[in-house]
């Protein structure tokens, strides 16, 4: 996987690699102090397979990535 940050507007991004999208809901919307809503799709099919999903947020943040072999966590420092 591989996080970064957008800043015009604030977002957060994580790329997943070799991984297929096939969440119905592509779009969910948050609404909160912090996070505006979450989107995913695939990015990318040729040459490796690359889920993306992105968090748009109210402003810009902080953030850490750890992974484990079944899942992604981001911590947003507020």
């Amino acid at each position: 996987y591989h996080c970064f940050r957008i800043t015009k507007p604030p977002r957060l991004v994580v790329e997943m690699t070799n991984t297929v999208h096939n969440w119905k809901q592509k779009e969910l919307e948050v609404g909160n102090f912090l996070l505006k809503r979450i989107r995913s799709g695939q990015f990318q099919n040729e040459p490796v397979k690359i889920t993306r999903v992105v968090l748009d947020l109210e402003r810009a943040v902080e953030y850490e990535a750890t992974a484990t072999e079944e899942q992604i966590i981001l911590t947003i420092f507020a």
